[in-house]
């Protein structure tokens, strides 16, 4: 197992991607493939779903590390 936790993107273009943000980033900043353009949203918008992703990660994660210790629920 690892510690680390990858966030990937797909452009409905142009399959798995890089993102390109501009360089002076905020959360209103657009997020764009790199390839093709094409507008995945907001800084803040692109954020927020990684940020919820990598929870839920973490989450089911902790289930099974603490799965089948009596006295441990992970919720």
């Amino acid at each position: 197992m690892t510690d680390e936790i990858k966030a990937s993107f797909t452009c409905p273009n142009c399959g798995p991607i890089s993102i390109r943000v501009e360089d002076e980033t905020n959360d209103d900043s657009a997020v764009t493939c790199a390839s093709c353009g094409v507008r995945f949203g907001t800084w803040g918008e692109v954020k927020a779903k990684v940020t919820d992703a990598a929870a839920a990660e973490v989450r089911a994660r902790l289930r099974g590390a603490f799965s089948g210790l009596k006295g441990w629920k992970i919720t």
